[in-house]
């Protein structure tokens, strides 16, 4: 048993260095594929191999660069007006090559939110600026069970500071009304919240400069009668357009200011009040 062992052992050495000797020649003599690459890549013969290729076409299922751009128009440019749609790609493919993307010769490198705020840009600057603002709710008025639970809210309270119940219903209809737009209706069109603040602001510095006016004009003796003619003079006048829609509906911005003047909170830099303060007061 010792010498066949023996003997198998000394076989299965002789099959490793056969191998081992293969290999070493393998590396030293380079084979036939590499050898043949290297005869036909010499310096002497590129003009020759160059016309030879040139006979060559590639057959690829990709689409060429102007199908490419065919199917970037048709698939990519919704809510875009057709008469539009060549100046937005147009507009995308600029920014993808800008200087200030390209600029770092070690990456290009565009984030998805980088990208989704310049589509969403594009798609304000490139939409028509007669759009129609959603007719849902215009007329719709808050029901009695509405009107109760929103009785105790912040906004409806500062109403109350005037001894304005006549118009408390439509206040929480329009905040009612606003909340539904943005949730059901505007969250279809390609507007970021940037551009809600932005509306936002607008809104409540309108407020803040008819509210320093009003309040150099009243006394105390007609203190609640000038908040309820400043309270109407603010919900009462025309809205601001809000983006593309050019009939912004009053109810959609006083849902706003009614929104802002629900947040009482420190975080909300809008706060909202419909009691004038008299010159002097705090």
């Amino acid at each position: 048993m010792k010498n066949i062992y023996t003997s198998f052992l000394q076989e299965q050495d002789k099959r490793k260095v056969s191998k081992a000797e293969k290999l070493q020649t393998s590396i030293s003599d380079p084979s036939k594929t590499e050898r043949l690459l290297t005869s036909v890549l010499e310096p002497l013969k590129t003009e020759r191999l160059s016309e030879i290729l040139n006979k060559f076409i590639i057959l690829s299922s990709q689409e060429n660069d102007e199908e490419l751009y065919k199917i970037l128009l048709q698939s990519k440019t919704h809510g875009i007006p057709s008469e539009k749609k060549i100046d937005y790609i147009n507009s995308l493919m600029g920014y993808i090559i800008s200087p200030p993307i390209t600029s770092d010769t070690n990456k290009w490198e565009i984030t998805y939110q980088d990208f989704k705020t310049k589509t969403e840009s594009l798609h304000a600057d490139y939409n028509s600026k007669t759009i129609i603002f959603p007719a849902t709710y215009r007329s719709q008025m808050a029901t009695e069970m509405e009107e109760k639970q929103y009785s105790e809210y912040t906004f409806v309270r500062k109403i109350n500071e005037i001894n304005y119940k006549e118009v408390k219903s439509n206040a929480i209809s329009d905040l009612i009304y606003t909340r539904k737009i943005l949730l059901e209706e505007l969250s279809g069109y390609q507007i970021s919240k940037i551009h809600y603040d932005n509306y936002e602001k607008e809104i409540h510095d309108t407020y803040i400069s008819k509210y320093r006016t009003a309040s150099l004009r009243t006394e105390h003796t007609k203190l609640i009668r000038d908040s309820k003619i400043f309270y109407n003079n603010v919900t009462g006048e025309d809205a601001l357009a809000f983006r593309n829609f050019h009939d912004t509906p009053k109810r959609f911005r006083n849902g706003l200011l009614h929104q802002m003047a629900d947040d009482d909170s420190e975080s909300n830099p809008r706060k909202i009040i419909w009691k004038l303060k008299v010159e002097g007061n705090e």
